[in-house]
């Protein structure tokens, strides 16, 4: 590899977070994922708090176990403004 994907998700997180705030006026928490296929990830304590690292098996169960912490309304403003981004982004290719 040669970029550092923990700092690449790490960037992204804080772009999508950037966007989000923007068009939105709401500040969402983004939490960055990595995933590497194929790999077992052995996890420490506490050492999922700030960014998760998993095989892309696990990351539906991380998602289900994961506390909720966005109302169904924060859920569909951000989807609804996310989508309209990437429609406007996609006429300007």
């Amino acid at each position: 590899m040669d970029r550092n994907p923990v700092h690449q998700a790490r960037a992204q997180a804080s772009w999508l977070k950037k966007i989000l705030l923007e068009s939105t006026g709401h500040e969402y928490k983004v939490h960055p994922v990595v995933v590497f296929p194929g790999w077992f990830i052995e996890h420490k304590s506490g050492s999922l708090r700030e960014l998760w690292v998993l095989e892309p098996k696990a990351l539906p169960k991380f998602l289900e176990n994961a506390p909720e912490v966005l109302t169904p309304e924060e859920i569909g403003m951000a989807s609804g403004h996310l989508s309209r981004f990437i429609r406007a982004q996609e006429r300007t290719l």
